[in-house]
């Protein structure tokens, strides 16, 4: 896993947008990061056309900016619609042109335990309760609170001890993966060499504990790092094809239609951003 390192810290900047209760949600793609918690009940979300996760009471979920999602109400919590909460916001470190999602590469959901779980509770419905003030003081600590469930977040993220039970060698493979991505050498016997493995078992692995093989794994990182670069860069498609691994402009133009139904530039216009000059 990536450590967090002091320079992060220096420039984060939290901007809240909105939180409420999670209900269906049909596919979109989000302008901001999301943070989801459930309470009761049981919900599928997809990002980015990936194996749905499954989400039930004191599991939380980090939806980076720019991803494909939707939500799929399974069962409903007695006291429907209160299945859990969500919270809108971005949280950057702009002097870097980074986001902490950066990161957050995998797994995103966790299961929060004892405490920890009230502590979230309490933090989403303090920012429920202020929200609509309006006031700078309330918009303040709505900030405050977003800044707080995202610690919480990052803390379970990085205990090895608390985040669901990966194999090891999928986990070294996803941290390899996460800096070589711009590699396009990368193929399955390379990740099968890198594993000690038989490709085929390599592929049961990662379909069993990510629900896609190795190489949709690779596609989806490079995608991951093509997005950002595609909001927080000048770099042109041809460049972004180059240093995420796809090579040639076409590859990345159509992963990412495929993935999310936009080519780069409708993409980067979706988003609000401006279309850097060629």
């Amino acid at each position: 896993m990536r450590t967090i390192h002091k320079m992060y810290t220096d420039n984060i900047c939290v901007t809240y947008y909105a939180c409420g209760v999670i209900d269906n949600t049909p596919p979109k793609i989000t302008s901001h990061d999301i943070l989801m918690l459930g309470l009761e009940g049981e919900m599928e979300i997809t990002i980015d056309n990936s194996h749905p996760l499954k989400i039930g009471t004191s599991n939380m979920l980090f939806i980076p900016k720019g991803s494909k999602y939707s939500v799929n109400i399974l069962q409903p919590a007695l006291d429907y619609p209160w299945i859990g909460y969500f919270v809108v916001f971005d949280l950057s470190i702009p002097m870097y042109q980074l986001d902490l999602a950066d990161i957050l590469q995998f797994p995103n959901r966790i299961s929060l335990q004892g405490e920890d779980i009230h502590h979230c509770i309490r933090a989403f419905q303090n920012i429920l309760e202020c929200h609509d003030d309006g006031t700078l003081i309330s918009e303040l600590k709505c900030k405050a609170y977003t800044l707080e469930l995202f610690c919480s977040f990052l803390k379970t993220y990085g205990d090895p001890t608390q985040i669901e039970n990966y194999d090891k060698r999928l986990l070294d493979l996803v941290s390899y993966i996460g800096i070589n991505y711009g590699d396009a050498s990368i193929t399955l016997e390379s990740l099968a060499i890198l594993a000690n493995m038989h490709s085929s078992s390599l592929i049961r692995l990662f379909k069993e504990q990510t629900g896609v093989t190795p190489m949709q794994f690779v596609n989806r990182t490079r995608l991951m790092a093509a997005k950002r670069m595609l909001l927080y860069s000048n770099k042109s498609i041809k460049e972004i094809a180059l240093e995420t691994g796809f090579g040639e402009q076409q590859s990345f133009v159509r992963s990412l239609r495929q993935d999310t139904g936009l080519t780069p530039s409708d993409f980067r216009r979706v988003m609000g951003c401006e279309e850097p000059e060629e």
